[in-house]
């Protein structure tokens, strides 16, 4: 389980699908860890590590979404609630 706590909140998730040693190496670094892993087990690594750097950006920056909507023959009908 990671959690990251950070002006905006807190957030915590879970990585229970593979077996990965997780450690923090001081510096606000972790450290991530697989023995003897697969291909396909071996290509979440960076997977988790984009996860856990999405979360630290929630937590300090926040995210910001726009909409578009984008259409050239059919009227689109949209409410927002």
């Amino acid at each position: 389980t990671v959690t990251v706590t950070g002006p905006r909140g807190k957030l915590e998730r879970e990585f229970k699908h593979i077996q990965i040693d997780i450690t923090e190496v001081g510096d606000g670094k972790l450290r991530l860890d697989l023995w003897f892993g697969t291909r396909k087990q071996t290509a979440t690594i960076r997977t988790i590590a984009s996860h856990v750097e999405n979360m630290i950006t929630g937590v300090t920056q926040g995210f910001l979404y726009k909409m578009r909507f984008v259409y050239s023959h059919f009227p689109i009908n949209v409410s927002l609630a």
